[in-house]
Protein backbone atom coordinates (compact mmCIF):
# COMPACT_ATOMS: atom_id res chain seq x y z
CA UNK A 1 0.00 0.00 0.00
CA UNK A 2 1.45 3.19 -1.25
CA UNK A 3 -0.07 5.79 1.23
CA UNK A 4 0.13 8.58 -1.00
CA UNK A 5 -3.27 10.62 0.16
CA UNK A 6 -2.05 9.89 3.60
CA UNK A 7 -3.53 12.38 6.34
CA UNK A 8 -5.65 13.58 2.84
CA UNK A 9 -8.11 11.27 2.38
CA UNK A 10 -6.35 8.19 4.04
CA UNK A 11 -5.30 7.32 7.80
CA UNK A 12 -3.59 4.77 9.76
CA UNK A 13 -4.30 3.52 12.75
CA UNK A 14 -2.71 1.36 14.88
CA UNK A 15 -3.84 -1.72 17.29
CA UNK A 16 -1.41 -2.85 19.92
CA UNK A 17 -2.43 -5.57 22.83
CA UNK A 18 -2.04 -3.76 26.28
CA UNK A 19 1.38 -4.64 27.12
CA UNK A 20 2.93 -2.82 23.90
CA UNK A 21 0.50 0.30 24.75
CA UNK A 22 2.03 0.06 28.19
CA UNK A 23 5.37 -0.45 26.82
CA UNK A 24 5.33 2.58 24.57
CA UNK A 25 3.64 4.87 27.52
CA UNK A 26 6.71 3.59 29.63
CA UNK A 27 9.14 4.33 26.96
CA UNK A 28 7.40 8.43 25.87
CA UNK A 29 7.03 9.30 30.23
CA UNK A 30 3.13 9.32 29.18
CA UNK A 31 0.74 8.78 31.21
CA UNK A 32 -2.06 5.90 31.36
CA UNK A 33 -4.42 8.87 29.59
CA UNK A 34 -2.13 10.52 27.28
CA UNK A 35 -2.55 10.98 23.59
CA UNK A 36 -0.47 8.52 21.52
CA UNK A 37 0.31 9.56 18.02
CA UNK A 38 2.59 7.97 15.38
CA UNK A 39 5.91 9.49 16.19
CA UNK A 40 5.38 7.30 19.68
CA UNK A 41 4.51 4.07 17.87
CA UNK A 42 7.61 5.00 15.41
CA UNK A 43 9.99 5.95 17.77
CA UNK A 44 9.14 2.34 20.21
CA UNK A 45 9.20 0.18 17.02
CA UNK A 46 12.65 2.21 16.40
CA UNK A 47 13.43 1.39 20.17
CA UNK A 48 12.44 -2.30 19.78
CA UNK A 49 14.38 -2.82 16.89
CA UNK A 50 17.72 -1.83 18.27
CA UNK A 51 17.21 -3.68 21.87
CA UNK A 52 17.07 -6.53 19.24
CA UNK A 53 19.94 -6.33 17.32
CA UNK A 54 22.15 -5.16 20.22
CA UNK A 55 20.61 -8.37 21.90
CA UNK A 56 22.03 -10.47 18.69
CA UNK A 57 25.02 -9.22 18.77
CA UNK A 58 27.19 -11.98 20.66
CA UNK A 59 24.95 -14.56 17.84
CA UNK A 60 26.51 -12.17 14.94
CA UNK A 61 29.65 -12.15 15.77
CA UNK A 62 30.05 -15.59 16.85
CA UNK A 63 28.34 -16.73 13.39
CA UNK A 64 31.31 -14.62 11.32
CA UNK A 65 33.97 -15.84 13.91
CA UNK A 66 32.82 -19.50 13.35
CA UNK A 67 32.66 -18.50 9.29
CA UNK A 68 35.72 -17.36 9.81
CA UNK A 69 37.15 -20.67 11.19
CA UNK A 70 35.44 -22.95 8.49
CA UNK A 71 37.24 -20.42 5.25
CA UNK A 72 40.54 -21.23 6.80
CA UNK A 73 40.04 -24.57 7.47
CA UNK A 74 39.34 -25.00 4.00
CA UNK A 75 42.18 -23.22 2.87
CA UNK A 76 44.44 -24.85 4.84
CA UNK A 77 43.82 -28.10 4.52
CA UNK A 78 42.51 -27.94 0.27
CA UNK A 79 42.97 -31.15 -0.02
CA UNK A 80 40.91 -32.80 2.21
CA UNK A 81 38.74 -34.52 0.14
CA UNK A 82 41.77 -37.26 -0.83
CA UNK A 83 43.77 -36.81 2.02
CA UNK A 84 42.91 -38.62 5.22
CA UNK A 85 45.25 -36.58 7.86
CA UNK A 86 43.74 -33.89 5.70
CA UNK A 87 40.27 -34.30 6.53
CA UNK A 88 40.44 -35.22 9.96
CA UNK A 89 42.63 -31.97 10.63
CA UNK A 90 39.93 -30.41 8.64
CA UNK A 91 37.09 -31.77 10.80
CA UNK A 92 38.91 -31.05 14.07
CA UNK A 93 38.64 -27.45 13.45
CA UNK A 94 35.24 -27.16 11.88
CA UNK A 95 33.49 -29.51 13.73
CA UNK A 96 31.53 -27.78 16.93
CA UNK A 97 31.87 -29.13 20.19
CA UNK A 98 28.56 -30.22 22.17
CA UNK A 99 28.00 -27.17 24.59
CA UNK A 100 25.46 -29.30 26.79
CA UNK A 101 25.24 -32.84 28.14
Amino acid sequence: MRLRQLGTTQAVVFFAPPEVYQSILDLRNKSSHSYIDSFDVIYWLLEQTCNGIEQLQPLYHAQGTNYCQRMQAAADYSNFLENAQQREDFLDVIRTIEQQT
